[in-house]
């Protein structure tokens, strides 16, 4: 079993950039262009093998581009791909994504925003059964939970960060 190496992520890296050489920033956007140079960057330091599923999704995706031409994109296809990888990575190399966990990010059924909905339901509880002013805590407790979530999102991107777990 040998180690990825450094060529290959170059190789892909090389063929990355030439195929998208002519796509808009909304075209490079959509194809996640920044994801896949990050992690072809990343690869050459992580312990895989080149015989991997990942490395082979990875040449697949690339593959799957066409030279110069967005419109010959089968985007949901090449979507559907995108979004097996990024699991992969997610899963098995423990990486995530650059702006994950921004401020900006609401994803509604994230692991940090379920917690915050029940922080939300103990809340409203707990008021109802001791305060008896359903429409007061409920005002109070929606805005605090948003923000009790979005700090566990920052402070679970800045902990990624720190580990060097973000592509």
């Amino acid at each position: 079993m040998s180690k990825i190496q450094k060529e290959w992520a170059t190789e892909k890296l090389k063929k990355l950039r030439s195929v998208s050489v002519n796509y808009s920033i909304q075209e490079k956007e959509k194809i996640k262009f920044i994801y896949l140079r990050n992690l072809l960057e990343k690869l050459p330091k992580l312990e895989i093998d080149k015989d991997d599923i990942l490395i082979k999704e990875i040449a697949v995706l690339i593959d799957k581009l066409p030279p110069y031409n967005f419109e010959e994109l089968d985007y949901k296809s090449y979507l559907s791909k995108f979004n097996d990888l990024e699991y992969l990575v997610k899963k098995r190399l423990n990486l995530i994504p650059h702006n994950k966990h921004n401020i900006k990010s609401i994803d509604t059924f994230s692991i940090e925003r379920i917690v915050g909905y029940i922080f939300i339901g103990i809340i409203v509880s707990f008021s109802i059964l001791f305060f008896k002013r359903t429409i007061l805590i409920i005002a109070l407790a929606v805005p605090l939970s948003i923000v009790v979530s979005k700090m566990i999102d920052i402070y679970l991107y800045k902990k990624a960060k720190k580990d060097n777990r973000v592509i």
